[in-house]
């Protein structure tokens, strides 16, 4: 018979170790309560409630949440003028396909835009970037595949090189 042992007198029991998920829950629920009240003490509670309403749209397909940001004002216009607009949202042709990298898409432009807004880096005129062109394009080229593949030109160049205006200008 196998006598159970038990911690010598005056010793306490080891402790026990908490999973890693767990333990990175916990901390980062403790962050995001110490930002959110630095947030609240910095610029008050009714513009924190407006903060995070606008961060929550981001969550969203809708494209009102693009006009978040005044300079997509005229992006947002001319896509709601267009065919496009009961087709498709920003994030059909902006945003990778797949749930995962869509939702990673939207992780890093979010960080990006956010950054570009609070410390003013961001021109006047909205340009494309290199990465998000090559998504469009793929995108482009998935929904119209049958009009695509009678036309491909092989040339390099990209949809909305021809077709600038589409959906927006």
């Amino acid at each position: 018979m196998a006598s159970q042992l038990s911690p010598p007198q005056g010793h306490a029991p080891a402790t026990v170790r908490r999973p890693g998920w767990l333990r990175f829950l916990v901390v980062t629920a403790i962050i995001l309560f110490v930002a959110l009240a630095a947030t609240v003490l910095a610029i008050g509670p009714a513009r924190t409630a407006d903060v995070a309403f606008r961060g929550a749209a981001y969550l969203t397909d809708d494209p009102k949440a693009c006009l978040n940001c005044h300079q997509m004002k005229p992006e947002y216009e001319s896509w709601f003028h267009s065919r496009h607009s009961t087709e498709a949202t920003c994030n059909d042709c902006h945003l990778p396909r797949g749930l995962l990298t869509k939702w990673a898409g939207k992780a890093q432009a979010g960080l990006r835009h956010t950054y570009k807004f609070y410390t003013g880096d961001h021109p006047i005129n909205i340009r494309i970037e290199s990465l998000s062109k090559s998504i469009v394009q793929g995108n482009c080229q998935e929904c119209h595949r049958q009009l695509v593949n009678e036309v491909k030109s092989g040339d390099g160049r990209y949809c909305f090189d021809c077709h600038r205006s589409t959906p927006h200008g």
